[in-house]
């Protein structure tokens, strides 16, 4: 049996004109514009994973970066419910959603894709600020916790 997200997956491909489905391991990887996403779909749980790769932590203001990073990651207040993660791997900065599938539509699938490439299109212009952000505070010696983060919330749009 299929999952609802197989489904909802094939019926957005039909209605896009193009053959999308799930690999052998339940992945998929679509473009929005500029916005890379790969879908992995968990079915022990039940749950699709969207994920895209979001820029790089600084070699300079590591420190100060990552808490801003983390201070918009608090309670979801700027990523929509979305998480914010570094690679353990590597210094890629990532942006993560995980929901369920039941009931899962092509309008549902498409939305949900829609709005996570728009979250991720912020962060990703947010990058170089929050970078220099963290760079100053660095060269200033001011302790992590009193960097400014360059960031509003309007201009966070899901």
């Amino acid at each position: 049996m299929r999952s609802h997200l197989e489904q909802a997956i094939e019926a957005l491909g039909a209605r896009l004109g193009t053959e999308l489905a799930l690999d052998n391991d339940g992945r998929l990887a679509v473009a929005l514009d500029d916005i890379e996403i790969a879908i992995l779909y968990v079915a022990a749980t039940d749950e699709v994973h969207f994920y895209t790769p979001l820029g790089a932590v600084p070699d300079e203001g590591a420190e100060p970066f990552l808490r801003i990073l983390l201070a918009g990651n608090h309670m979801g207040r700027l990523t929509g419910g979305a998480a914010i993660a570094v690679d353990p791997e590597g210094d890629t900065v990532s942006l993560n959603l995980r929901a369920g599938t039941d009931g899962l539509s092509a309008d549902l699938l498409e939305r949900r894709l829609e709005d996570f490439a728009n979250l991720a299109r912020s962060w990703q212009g947010a990058m170089p600020a929050l970078g220099e952000a963290a760079s100053d505070a660095a060269d200033a010696d001011m302790p992590p916790r009193t960097a400014a983060a360059p960031l509003d919330l309007d201009m966070i749009r899901v």
